[in-house]
């Protein structure tokens, strides 16, 4: 065995060393993490050994792993011991103290400088403009869909252009980026509901701070994510009526049925796939396909989590109508305090959408009605609105109005729910930096292991349970 000594998050040394496959003891639990040859983490503290972990190690072409020195020398002391009891012996493995060259540390990107975030109206011009943009990459995912779903190994290689098309429009303007995806809901579904979440949760992302190629790659995953339903045997999305439990089993398989799709395409990340697959997982693990919970999902896969069910909440669904953009978003802060969605990605919500998200109808403590054009990301309680009563439609910046206040009946219980949402996070030093945080250092972990990021893959990723979730 050949050791070395690593640092783990909490700062603690841990000699580790290098034993075969074959080594490892199964059934114990693991007291320290276990890391591969180029110390990418494979299970966490805590992981028992099991046959089909074990076996999975090997499928990945692992011959040998990083464990503790301790751990180690605890198994063979007991494989030796047993061998003296049944009459055989084995000298103990020789510690060979080569210390094992650690990767170096990149260093953290800086953050793009936000543009500045405009104000005022939506100039009539500028939302045809966007109404035309988000018209052409919705005929253009479209016809990407059809040809993924009619020839599975086609090339998806426009994906990326589609992506950096919602990428900048959200940038531009994030408000009117969302204002028109309201309005733009010609396409059926999946391209219509796939498209609506890609720019929620761009915009979501754009708030936490992310990078333009994690930008990239949400949106490309949050695109493609629904594009498994049409690989089922039955369109199960168009059924009138409450699914069986045989019919809930056939549709939890279409993320596993999209990702086979995107995971052999060349021009599909192994992120943006990754957040096609777990878009449905949920973070008290009550979600599918594999019941993931917690650090085992990817940030991004969180935001698009949020983006996605906030987008189905607020669209007509053969079972049911659709629900009104404010009462959505109090159904989404409800079940994050019930512990479903990562509070910090439903702050990213509420800083893109504004607790009365935009494009919504309301009325004022004035006794008139108004429109609410633009989220207040730092006072998501008063967003910008356009009064439409009461003569020409004029401009109110409730932030700075304070005299005027949105009226709803409910407000009280929701506010209070919201500003639960945002204490939640303010161990943060800004905000979402949190989430940002973990983007980069899963990114550095990725491009360690070449890539390779799937459902069955180690780390954040591995499952805790002793069997596998299928």
């Amino acid at each position: 065995m050949r050791s070395f000594t690593k640092t783990s998050a909490k700062n603690a040394q841990v000699e580790l060393c290098s034993i075969p496959l074959s080594k490892l003891k199964i059934g114990a639990r693991l007291q320290f993490p276990m890391y591969d040859a180029r110390n990418v983490l494979l299970l966490k503290a805590g992981t028992v050994l099991n046959p089909v972990r074990i076996d999975r190690l090997r499928r990945r072409g692992l011959t040998a792993v990083q464990v503790s020195v301790t751990e180690a020398n605890q198994w063979d002391r007991t494989q030796r011991s047993r061998q003296g009891a049944s009459g055989t012996s084995s000298s103990a493995p020789e510690v060979v103290r080569t210390p094992v060259p650690q990767p170096a540390r990149r260093e953290a990107k800086p953050r793009p400088a936000p543009r500045p975030r405009p104000t005022g109206a939506h100039s009539t011009e500028r939302m045809q403009n966007v109404q035309s943009e988000l018209a052409q990459t919705s005929e253009a995912l479209n016809n990407l869909i059809t040809e993924m779903i009619r020839s599975p190994g086609s090339d998806l290689g426009c994906v990326r252009e589609i992506a950096g098309q919602t990428v900048s429009i959200v940038a531009d303007d994030p408000d009117l980026a969302i204002f028109s995806m309201l309005l733009n809901g010609g396409r059926e579904y999946p391209t219509s509901h796939c498209q609506r979440v890609s720019i929620l949760a761009t915009a979501m992302g754009a708030a936490a701070g992310l990078q333009e190629s994690e930008l990239r790659d949400l949106a490309t995953g949050c695109m493609l994510h629904d594009t498994g339903m049409l690989l089922l045997k039955e369109p199960l999305y168009l059924y009138p009526r409450a699914l069986t439990e045989s019919e809930i089993v056939e549709l939890k398989r279409h993320p596993s049925l999209v990702f086979d799709v995107l995971s052999n395409s060349p021009a599909i990340s192994a992120r943006a796939a990754l957040v096609a697959y777990q878009v449905h997982e949920r973070d008290d693990g009550s979600g599918y396909p594999r019941g993931r919970r917690g650090d085992q999902i990817h940030p991004l896969s969180k935001i698009a989590a949020v983006a996605d069910s906030y987008i189905a909440k607020i669209s007509d669904r053969p079972y049911r109508p659709a629900m009104s953009p404010y009462r959505a978003m109090e159904v989404m802060l409800v079940e994050t305090g019930r512990r479903q969605f990562d509070p910090r990605a439903v702050r990213a919500l509420l800083k893109a959408e504004s607790l009365f998200p935009v494009g919504s109808t309301v009325e004022l403590s004035t006794g008139e009605t108004a429109q609410v054009i633009r989220s207040t990301p730092e006072d998501y309680m008063h967003p910008v609105v356009s009064v439409l009563s009461g003569g020409p439609p004029r401009i109110v910046n409730l932030a700075e109005e304070r005299d005027i206040s949105i009226v709803t009946e409910s407000r009280t219980e929701t506010s209070a729910l919201a500003e639960e949402v945002a204490l939640s996070c303010e161990n943060d030093a800004d905000d979402l930096d949190g989430l940002s945080a973990e983007c980069a250092a899963l990114e550095f972990q990725e491009e360690a292991d070449g890539g390779a990021v799937g459902p069955d893959d180690g780390g954040p990723f591995e499952d805790e349970s002793d069997a596998p979730q299928e």
